[in-house]
């Protein structure tokens, strides 16, 4: 028998390896090896986002050091989100204007044994924890990185009523915390706008806003009082004549109606929210700017497309009230980093006995859900930066060899992120055809654990036995 022996083009293991370096030199833990063994577990969840830790991890020993690290007491919730936080807010530096989208997610692990310190999530007493991010995002549509987080648990058994509990015992507190903690942990000369959805409808959140000088761009959900002559918040917003019409083209809908195209009208006036004294004495009249966009043509059989948005921004003419619907829509990119971080990171199906090592990997995880998520719409927005923004030489030279001999591609040398992202996307089972659009975050993160499983495999010794007769 023949044993030859093939000398492989030598690769990091990760193509995140640089990204999470850059994110640990925040870590303040008291002993350097833990930093060393954080790094280690943030490049193995990086690198097989939705894979357990035993799963992750290449060896036994390696798993067994990465579940220590979760269950050490002196590695704490707080020094991981510090370093998360500093992180985000590094990316942030570089963007005098951006955008921060604040949204909350619940993580359920069902009825199974008791996990300690967790709480009831729905009605059939499910347990889980409340998740409240705030993701930045860019100019352009980019999210950076995750700013501030509020991780908590509903106490077991029957409340007092909502209006009864003192204001910072409210789940609405968490609008009023995220603004004044994402706020405090961004440069002074970065001017952020805040978008929350109709959940952040909160008349104490438009006052912090006016307090703070921060744009806020929120969807209304009250019909509030108000001092002009309509008296009602939403009265006033139909009754202003539209500025003018566009067009508008909805996306499919996964399991329901196709993509189509619609006519939508755009109004926008200014409001002074008059709260009831008698009521909320210690509340104050706040001054607003509203802007509604409403559907022309509707569907047969659907709901018109509707959003009454309140803003702090200055909306002097129909340009920056359509500036301000635009600015809306950048908030889903908070509902796409939840699904990345349940979906993608697989949040709800890691085996961690106490709430304490859950809220551990929700951070981790949620550094890991943010990283996949700015990929693919770096790609978007940037498509002709190279593709070792993202990787080092190696792992992008390894793409571009399978670019070209099984995709049969004339790869460009060094590829671009573009292509990176197209390629590995072609990996999670994107067609790439035009009807199919960019490579989402789903099809990225699939083929990203494929394409992991291809440096690892490249990284490796060969030795080829060629046995004879």
């Amino acid at each position: 028998m023949t044993t030859v022996t093939v000398q492989p083009y030598r690769v990091s293991p990760s193509a995140c390896a640089e990204w999470v370096g850059r994110l640990v030199q925040g870590l303040r833990l008291p002993d350097i090896r833990l930093v060393a063994r954080a790094r280690a577990v943030l490049t193995a969840w990086a690198s097989r986002p939705g894979a357990s830790l035993a799963k992750a991890c290449p060896t036994r020993a390696q798993a067994k050091a990465a579940y220590a690290f979760v269950a050490n007491p002196s590695v704490t919730v707080k020094a991981l989100q510090d370093a998360v936080y500093a992180h985000g807010a590094q990316l942030c530096a570089e963007h005098p204007r951006l955008f921060i989208a604040q949204d909350t997610t619940t993580l359920t692990y069902g009825q199974r044994a008791d996990i300690q310190g967790l709480g009831p999530v729905t009605t059939q007493n499910a347990q889980g924890l409340l998740v409240h991010s705030s993701l930045a995002v860019s100019e352009q549509g980019v999210p950076l990185g995750i700013v501030d987080q509020q991780i908590w648990t509903r106490p077991k058994g029957k409340r007092p009523p909502h209006d009864t509990r003192p204001k910072d015992d409210r789940e609405s507190a968490k609008w009023l915390h995220g603004l004044q903690a994402a706020r405090a942990q961004l440069p002074q000369d970065i001017d952020p706008v805040f978008i929350f959805d109709s959940e952040g409808d909160v008349h104490e959140v438009f006052a912090l806003a006016t307090n703070l000088d921060v744009g806020l761009v929120v969807r209304a959900a009250q019909d509030r009082r108000i001092e002009e002559p309509e008296h009602r918040l939403f009265e006033a917003a139909s009754s202003a004549p539209i500025a003018f019409t566009y067009p508008l083209t909805v996306p499919r809908a996964k399991g329901q109606h196709p993509s189509r195209e619609t006519q939508m009208a755009l109004r926008y006036t200014q409001v002074t929210l008059d709260p009831p004294q008698d009521k909320h004495p210690e509340r104050r009249p706040v001054a607003l700017n509203v802007v509604l966009v409403t559907e022309q043509t509707p569907q047969e059989g659907q709901d018109p497309l509707r959003w009454c948005l309140l803003t702090t921004l200055p909306v002097p003419d129909a340009h920056a009230a359509l500036e301000i619907a635009r600015i809306y829509t950048l908030r889903w990119r908070v509902e796409e980093f939840h699904l990345t971080l349940k979906s993608g990171c697989g949040m709800e199906s890691h085996q961690f006995h106490s709430k304490d090592r859950i809220e551990k990997v929700v951070v981790m995880l949620s550094a890991v859900a943010a990283f996949l998520l700015s990929l693919t719409y770096w790609a978007r927005t940037e498509p002709e930066a190279p593709a070792t923004r993202v990787m080092d030489d190696a792992s992008e030279h390894v793409l571009r060899s399978w670019a070209v001999t099984v995709q049969k591609r004339k790869a460009t040398t060094p590829l671009t992120l573009g292509e990176a992202v197209t390629y590995i996307g072609r990996m999670g089972g994107h067609m790439g055809r035009k009807c199919d659009g960019p490579v989402g975050v789903r099809t990225l993160w699939r083929g990203w654990l494929d394409f992991h499983n291809m440096l690892l495999g490249a990284s490796l010794p060969h030795y080829v036995n060629y046995g004879e007769g």
